[in-house]
């Protein structure tokens, strides 16, 4: 009788043992990695350098996670907490990503409104320097003025 209770407790244990096996989340560290990824392809490099940086910390942090669970006995190793932090991790880079595609809009919309204000600055001065009186003494200047203006338009023209 004695037999008989021990050897399907010993299957329970057993059973209960390689259950405890956790595997590491590596569909999720992919994921989590390829929405990095389509952080830095939004240039939050230079967008958003600090929502970056903080994707990066985050994902290092849940890179050791998973580093310090793979070295634990395989019984041992639970990942729940690393599956929370890629997790963490994929809405920081959200976030990060949108951050960034918004600065790069407003950069945009910056630039734009800059080289309208030096279009119609340039547009000013020709018609200021074509009211100029014409003189004497003021037919160098006003051909200096126009050279100068000449090489303003061009490099407007080449944003």
């Amino acid at each position: 009788m004695r037999k008989s209770t021990v050897l399907p407790l010993l299957l329970l244990a057993m059973t209960g043992l390689l259950a405890g096996c956790a595997e590491p989340p590596e569909a999720a560290a992919q994921l989590t990695q390829e929405a990095v990824q389509t952080v830095r392809d939004a240039e939050a490099e230079t967008y958003a350098p600090e929502a970056l940086r903080g994707v990066e910390t985050a994902l290092a942090g849940a890179q050791q996670e998973i580093e310090t669970q793979n070295e634990r006995f395989a019984i041992m190793r639970d990942y729940e907490e690393a599956e929370k932090m890629l997790t963490s991790v994929q809405e920081m880079a959200t976030k990060a990503r949108e951050e960034a595609i918004a600065k790069k809009e407003e950069a945009r919309l910056e630039a734009e409104a800059g080289y309208q204000a030096a279009t119609e600055a340039a547009a000013a001065a020709t018609a200021a320097l074509d009211e100029a009186p014409r003189g004497k003494g003021t037919r160098a200047d006003i051909a200096a003025l126009n050279a100068d203006l000449e090489v303003i338009q061009a490099e407007i023209v080449e944003l």
